[in-house]
C-alpha cells in the first residue's frame, strides 16, 4: 500500500492528540479544584451567618454601584473636556498634562 504525501499519517498527530487530551485533563482538574475552593468559601460564609440570597443581593448592589460610578466618571471626563476645550480625557490622566 502506498500513501501520497497528503494521505500519509503524520507521526506528530498522535502526539498532538495526546498533548491535547493531557491539556484537557489538566484543565478539568484545575476547574474541579476551583469548584472545591469556591464550595469551601461558600460553606465558610454560611457558617459565619451569611445567607446565599444576602450575598447575591450584595453582589447585585456592587454591580449597580460600579455602573453608577462609571457613568459619573464618564460625565466628569466630558465636563473637564468641555471646560478645557479638549477631547474627553481619561479620568486617570493628570489634569496638568491637559493644560500644557
Amino acid at each position: 500500500m502506498t500513501f501520497s504525501a497528503s494521505q500519509r499519517p503524520s507521526p506528530k498527530s498522535g502526539q498532538a492528540d495526546q498533548t491535547s487530551e493531557e491539556s484537557l485533563l489538566l484543565d478539568i482538574q484545575k476547574l474541579k479544584e476551583k469548584r472545591d475552593m469556591l464550595d469551601k468559601e461558600i460553606s465558610q460564609f454560611i457558617s459565619e451567618g451569611y445567607r446565599v440570597d444576602e450575598l447575591e443581593d450584595h453582589i447585585t448592589q456592587l454591580h449597580e454601584y460600579n455602573d453608577i460610578k462609571d457613568v459619573g466618571q464618564m460625565l466628569m471626563g466630558k465636563l473637564v473636556g468641555l471646560l478645557l476645550g479638549c477631547p474627553s480625557p481619561s479620568p486617570y490622566q493628570p489634569l496638568a498634562s491637559l493644560t500644557t
